[in-house]
């Protein structure tokens, strides 16, 4: 049975718009996705897998071939590991990657809000 925090396979593809078949060849060939599997075999995505997929497709629609994505992945993990922990800049530059792969308009919107109220103005 999913939790609150795990989606089935049905529900990831409307979020993100991909089709079902398209997120099993992603998992099966390109090792993309890492699903939790239930004793009966189904998939359940996490948050994090959704926001793996919305920048699977930013990455896709940049040009990069599927077959590269996991590469890309792995050295974009890899460049920012060292100073990943409890650095807030990193944290802002993931959410707005995730706002720019896919969110609404105004869940970036919000975000970019939120940042504005913390610089100073020049008046």
């Amino acid at each position: 049975m999913p939790t609150r925090e795990q989606f089935p396979i049905r529900t990831v593809s409307a979020l993100t718009g991909v089709s079902t078949v398209t997120l099993r060849a992603w998992e099966r060939r390109y090792g993309l996705l890492r699903p939790v599997r239930t004793p009966s075999g189904h998939r359940l995505y996490t948050h994090a897998n959704v926001e793996e997929i919305r920048r699977v497709l930013a990455l896709v629609e940049r040009g990069i071939p599927v077959s590269r994505v996991r590469q890309v992945l792995d050295a974009e993990s890899a460049s920012r590991a060292p100073d990943a922990a409890g650095n807030p800049w990193t944290d802002y530059q993931d959410r707005m990657a995730a706002a720019i792969a896919g969110l609404t308009n105004r869940a970036s919107t919000t975000s970019t809000r939120k940042r504005c109220r913390c610089i100073p103005s020049r008046a």
